[in-house]
């Protein structure tokens, strides 16, 4: 017999487990993005390599805003951006989680209290 392991339902996982897969998502986001955004300056510099192979005369300025106004290029900008902004997303998720919990824990001060004065009253 082979025993099978189910996660349970997002609602039913305790804040904590909640939060390290939100964390572990937004980790990888984030640095998809950062990959992302680092690589930005040498992927601008081998579109400017590449022209100017193509044309040894060419200037490096004139290189730079070819390789500047390229679909290419405006698709790697783009790209990074979506990233970025999911790597946002997530880390707003995490936010969300952290205030849960927050509430929780007022939530169960506030009902310490209740219980506290309705013992003084009894």
């Amino acid at each position: 017999m082979s025993a099978r392991i189910r996660e349970l339902p997002i609602s039913e996982q305790p804040l904590s487990e909640q939060y390290r897969i939100a964390a572990k998502a937004w980790v990888d986001c984030d640095a998809a993005a950062t990959i992302l955004e680092d690589l930005k300056p040498a992927t601008l510099e081998q579109k400017k390599t590449a022209l100017i192979e193509k044309d040894p005369k060419m200037s490096e300025a004139k290189a730079k805003r070819l390789a500047l106004i390229s679909e290419d290029w405006e698709e790697c900008v783009r790209q990074a951006a979506t990233a970025r902004a999911q790597a946002n997303i997530l880390r707003l998720e995490l936010k969300v989680i952290e205030m849960q919990h927050r509430e929780w824990i007022g939530g169960n001060a506030d009902a310490r209290q209740e219980r506290r004065l309705g013992e003084m009253h009894a």
